[in-house]
């Protein structure tokens, strides 16, 4: 129940506080809204639930109070992570819509989004250095122009499309890169699953924060 209420008022609280100071589903119209949107939900919202839950799991026994930091940074990291990037996408879904010249860019919209895929594929599917020796040559070239390719697809994706293309190319990678971490395969594969969630974590809400001020630069222009 404590849980259940942590998660209730962390969503509440957000949403309150993002319609209050950041323009509510506007927020993404603006370099200014998304910077309050990424600062209320990190830093204000989700630490609710994640102090709440683990405070919860404690005080009942259910974890050790040695184990708590390492909980509570789990917790906050993944609530972060869902509200930069599921968040977004479902504001923006219902909300500020496409750009307007987007309609005209079908083709272009499925080469940027073809691209991402790839490189998000290419980038965390890859085994890491030295695991697998048998690759060749050519194949770990390709998997290093996939790495390099992640981050222009990306800028790509949310100069032409703004807002709403920022959020969607944003799930696809997270949904990559959070199916990789679970496999236990891939470029991540030589850390430990704590590791992996931080790493993985930490990369996309940079991801998530870069491609969303972008937008809204986008969308001001």
């Amino acid at each position: 129940l404590p849980i259940a209420a942590g998660n209730t008022l962390e969503a509440v609280g957000g949403a309150w506080l993002i319609e209050r100071f950041a323009g509510g589903t506007n927020a993404f119209r603006s370099v200014r809204g998304a910077a309050l949107f990424t600062l209320l939900v990190v830093f204000v919202a989700t630490p609710i639930s994640a102090a709440i839950g683990v405070a919860s799991l404690v005080i009942n026994g259910l974890a050790p109070l040695s184990a708590a930091p390492v909980i509570a940074l789990n917790w906050w990291l993944g609530d972060a992570l869902g509200g930069l990037v599921v968040a977004p996408f479902v504001i923006l879904s219902t909300g500020i819509g496409w750009h307007p010249s987007v309609r005209r860019r079908a083709v272009e919209a499925g080469l940027a989004y073809g691209l991402l895929v790839v490189a998000a594929v290419g980038s965390y599917f890859q085994p890491p250095a030295g695991v697998h020796r048998d690759v060749s040559t050519l194949q770990a070239q390709l998997v290093v122009a996939a790495q390099y390719l992640m981050l222009p697809a990306l800028i790509w994706v949310t100069v032409r499309f703004g807002p709403r293309g920022a959020a969607q190319t944003m799930l696809v990678l997270a949904t990559v890169g959070v199916l990789t971490a679970m496999s236990g395969n891939g470029s991540l594969s030589i850390y430990s699953a704590q590791d992996r969630l931080v790493i993985l974590d930490l990369s996309l809400s940079a991801f998530a924060l870069l491609m969303l001020l972008l937008g809204g630069l986008v969308w001001e222009r």
